[in-house]
Formats: C-alpha cells, structure tokens, sequence
C-alpha cells in the first residue's frame, strides 16, 4: 500500500522498525535467554507476527474491508501461479551448493557461500529500492503519452547503476575478502564478478516481468520458472563435474542469463520497454574495460594499496564513460 501510494519515507521507516523489532527480539533470545536455535526461531515468529498484525490493522484501516467474490477470483487466478513459480525459484537458486555436494565439492561451500553473499547482499542493498519503486511507478506513468519513454529511461538508467555497483562489488572483493576471512578464501574473489553479473540478470529479468504483469499473464509463470529450474539443474549436472565450484557459479550465471531471455522474450508480447541498444552496449562494454583493468591493477600490486587504487581506476574510468556517452 505504502509502495503504491509513493510513501517512501513511511515504507522505509516501517522496514527499519521491522528490522530493529527482529534484532532485539533474536539478540534478546539468544544473548539474554540463552534459548540458542530455538530463540533465534522464537524471535522471527514473534516479529512476524508483531509486524503483521500492525500490518494487517493499518491496512484495514487505510484501505477498508469488503468481501467480494469476483475480485476474490481475479486475486486467486492472478496470485495462485506465484506459488509453483517460488518453489521453482527456490531450486534455482540452491542448485548450486546441492551439486556441489552431490558432486563431493563440498569442501568449496564456504568459497561459494562467500563469493554468493558478498555479491548478493551487498547488490540486494542496493537494487531492492528501486524494485520496490519499478512497478508502481510503471503503472503511474504507462497510460501517459511518454510513458514508455519514461519507463525506457528509468529501465537504462537503473541498468548504468547496478552495473556501477556490481563493479564496485568485483573490484573490492579481494580486499574485503582479505579483511573478512583468512588467506585459504582468496579465491573466492574469482567468483565474485560472476556472482554480481548473475545477479544484474535475475534483477533485469524481474523488471522485464512488467509486460507478463500489466497483462495479469500470471499464468505463464511456472512454465517459465519450472523450464528455468530445469536450465540450472542441467547447467549444474554439465560444468560443476567438470570445472567444481567454478563450473558451480558459471552455471549459476548463465541460468540468469537464461531467465532474463525468456521473461523477457515472453513480456515483450504484452508490453515493450523502450531500449537503447547502442546505450546498453556502452555501457556493458565500459564496464568489462573497468573491469578488466582494474583487476590486471590488482595483480600486478597483490597489496592493500593496489586493491585500492586498481578500485578507484576502475570506478573512475566506468563513471567517465558514462559522463562522455551522457
């Protein structure tokens, strides 16, 4: 409700108390009780229900209740399809670490897990606002006479953003790895750049997902999601064998890759984003440049000091593209 009504100072503020709730109650559990696993438990229960019922009261409140038997149908017809599609997401995105430990690469978990959580907490910070913003802001401006110019921009502009990021992510790696772990993780940090990649597709594809949604073609979701899942576990059965955990997180990005094509390929049937090829080439290839360079930086001075001035070359050089191509 906060999201489609543009409250974005009240959605914010709810999602930090949310969190401060979450955090006290678990430390409290744990540090306080001392219930162990099961306080950490008590504590979501507890704050999930806390928040939903303040939720659920406020929403009531704002929106009103009434029953009705026809829009009830629509929301099943249109919500039900998210329920396959989630247990197909959810084996997409562990078919991963399940082949690396049927394939006994299970002591390069952690070097995954890693690479995995610096790359996608780290980029989730930063892509979930506009997430949040993409489809309400769509639906304000898609009737518009340059609404799809503005949805166009918005999509191009968010692009150069998160690639920005994910740059940021794959320079950084080998030092805050260095920082974070010991000196047997370093490899992680070979991992991270196509830990980042998957992630912009995966975060692309959920955008492009406009067209299915303003069509309310929920229905083609599990067949897109379910032929997804099946992509990854045959990706992970051909290169984790071969190449472990490297074969692991290739196959990971290529799914993403995967998955962008074909909700893309299937939205553009109800609705297109206005792309600029030419813009997107630019900055693809920018950022691989960036990239490219700063890492040969960072092996030729393997120090603290290299990592960060290979970092900051690269940063520079990426945002100097983008002030040049304007």
């Amino acid at each position: 409700f906060l999201q489609i009504r543009f409250r974005s100072r009240e959605f914010v503020f709810s999602q930090g108390a949310r969190i401060f709730l979450l955090v006290t109650l678990n430390y409290s559990a744990l540090h306080i009780l001392k219930l162990g696993i099961q306080g950490a438990l008590l504590g979501n229960l507890v704050a999930s229900v806390i928040s939903g019922s303040i939720s659920a009261y406020l929403l009531l409140k704002w929106a009103g209740l009434a029953v009705s038997k026809q829009v009830f149908r629509k929301l099943v017809t249109f919500g039900l399809p998210y329920m396959p599609s989630a247990l197909f997401s959810y084996v997409t995105s562990n078919s991963d670490r399940l082949a690396l430990i049927h394939f006994g690469f299970s002591a390069n978990l952690g070097l995954v897990s890693l690479a995995s959580k610096l790359g996608d907490m780290v980029l989730s910070l930063f892509s979930v606002p506009m997430d949040n913003l993409w489809m309400p802001h769509a639906f304000s401006v898609i009737n518009h006479p340059d609404g799809e110019k503005r949805i166009g921009d918005l999509y191009l502009r968010y692009l150069a953003y998160i690639v920005l990021v994910a740059l940021i992510v794959s320079l950084v790696a080998p030092l805050a790895i260095r920082l974070l772990a010991t000196r047997s993780y370093d490899e992680a940090a070979v991992f991270v750049p196509l830990v980042a990649i998957g992630f912009i597709f995966y975060d692309l594809g959920g955008l492009q997902d406009l067209g299915i949604v303003i069509a309310k073609k929920t229905s083609v979701k599990p067949f897109i999601y379910g032929s997804v899942a099946l992509t990854a576990i045959g990706f992970q059965l051909i290169l984790t064998p071969r190449a472990g955990p490297l074969g692991a997180v290739l196959a990971t990005t290529l799914t993403a890759i995967v998955q962008f094509i074909v909700i893309s390929t299937v939205s553009r049937r109800y609705y297109k984003i206005l792309s600029r090829p030419n813009d997107k080439l630019w900055i693809i290839v920018a950022a691989a440049v960036a990239l490219f360079g700063g890492r040969q930086i960072s092996s030729s001075l393997p120090s603290v000091g290299g990592n960060v001035l290979a970092t900051i070359v690269g940063i520079m050089s990426y945002v100097g593209a983008m002030h040049y191509r304007g």
